[in-house]
């Protein structure tokens, strides 16, 4: 509210100012105004004297602006957040004199010291790459019977003691000086892993390590196909193998056959042992190596043969024994002398001998009208010929043979 102004005419008693009662109702509003602007002004300077109060005596007294102004003057604190540009001054603060130290940070350490000894404690730490750790390279290795430090290294064309002439990534582990183990591993799909260790400075030999299906072992419906016509000659290393192999010799398939050859390895290059089992069959061959030559190829299994002319048993070691019997009985119709003999029978073996002639055995056994016996007359290696005698001449009886001889 603003003072009033009691309007007092323009002429004395001319009755255009304010009425003698409008004039003492302005007098006492301004005078309440006029208490309320006190009241304001009492509680205004109470407040002022109260703020005045925790002013200690002369504090600025005699001091100039630019005093009162310079931050180096101020005490106290104030959050970072109030404080203009306070992270892009902290950023742009320069490392200048860091020094590396080995030592362990401490609370007393300034920031500069503390971050010299951190740099100096992650210069000392394995960084990605070192050793070929996290990379994408491993190191070159000159040689591998050098390497002192545990990691992971790559034998490459050229490096010395390399498993043959490949690339090959490794990895060393050292147990004590001189005293390590390496495992290497090819390059690419299914490649072979290798192993070795040293022992007071002096290096082992490379081993291959087995893998499922590595030499037939552990195969399970998966065994590698070698391949087809292949030489058993060049299947030296111990395991088994699937393929067609050429098994040749007496008593052999004589050919390429698909089946199955089991290798033992000897001590060296002169020595070893090899089995087929041809698939499909219990037929099994063997053969050896000894001095660098290998014997022929043997059956391992039992022959049975069964024909029109009788039956033969061939055993792995050659022998063979064949059996037979004549078609009928045959009779003694012809005068001998005293006694009666029938016409000369060719009998057939079921399988041919090789080499000598067969021993042979005859019998005349289920004679009629009167005991008869038989008797050999001339033996060859797919036959014989033989009659049956005896006391009368309406004798009759079979021939019975067994021959025993060789089959290779």
């Amino acid at each position: 509210m603003t003072i009033r102004t009691i309007g007092v005419g323009e002429e004395p008693n001319d009755e255009t100012g304010d009425t003698l009662r409008d004039g003492g109702i302005i007098i006492n509003e301004n005078f309440a105004e006029l208490d309320s602007r006190t009241s304001d002004a009492t509680s205004q300077i109470n407040t002022i004297n109260n703020k005045l109060a925790t002013v200690e005596t002369g504090a600025t007294k005699n001091r100039p602006d630019a005093q009162l102004l310079a931050r180096a003057n101020h005490t106290g604190t104030q959050p970072a957040s109030t404080i203009s540009d306070l992270a892009a001054a902290v950023r742009a603060v320069t490392l200048a004199g860091l020094s590396l130290s080995n030592s362990t940070v401490t609370a007393a350490d300034s920031i500069l010291a503390a971050f010299g000894k951190v740099q100096a404690q992650l210069n000392n730490r394995i960084k990605v790459g070192d050793y070929g750790l996290a990379g994408d390279t491993a190191l070159p290795v000159v040689d591998a019977n050098l390497i002192k430090e545990g990691g992971f290294h790559a034998l490459v064309p050229g490096s010395a003691n390399n498993i043959g002439d490949s690339s090959v990534s490794m990895i060393h582990v050292p147990h004590s000086p001189g005293n390590w183990s390496q495992i290497a591993v090819g390059i690419g799909a299914g490649a072979a892993m290798y192993t070795r260790g040293a022992t007071d400075g002096a290096p082992g030999p490379w081993g291959k390590l087995v893998k499922v299906g590595d030499f037939g072992v552990g195969a399970k419906d998966n065994a590698t196909w070698q391949g087809s016509n292949l030489n058993p000659d060049t299947f030296r290393a111990g395991g088994t193998f699937v393929g067609q192999f050429n098994i040749t010799g007496p008593g052999t398939p004589g050919g390429p056959t698909t089946g199955f050859l089991i290798v033992e390895g000897g001590s060296d290059s002169s020595i070893c042992l090899q089995a087929f089992r041809a698939a499909g069959s219990t037929r099994g061959y063997e053969r050896s190596q000894s001095g660098g030559a290998w014997t022929a190829w043997q059956r391992t299994f039992v022959e049975a043969i069964a024909n029109a002319n009788g039956d033969a048993i061939k055993f792995p070691d050659g022998t063979m024994i064949c059996r037979g019997v004549s078609a009928g009985r045959v009779q003694t119709n012809l005068a001998t002398g005293s006694i009666f003999q029938s016409s000369l029978q060719t009998l057939n073996f079921a399988a041919p001998f090789v080499g000598g002639s067969p021993a042979v055995s005859v019998s005349a056994p289920y004679s009629e009208n009167v005991n008869s016996w038989s008797s050999v007359q001339n033996v060859a290696l797919s036959y014989i010929t033989a009659s049956v005698y005896s006391p009368v001449s309406n004798g009759a009886a079979f021939i019975f043979y067994t021959a025993i001889g060789r089959w290779r």
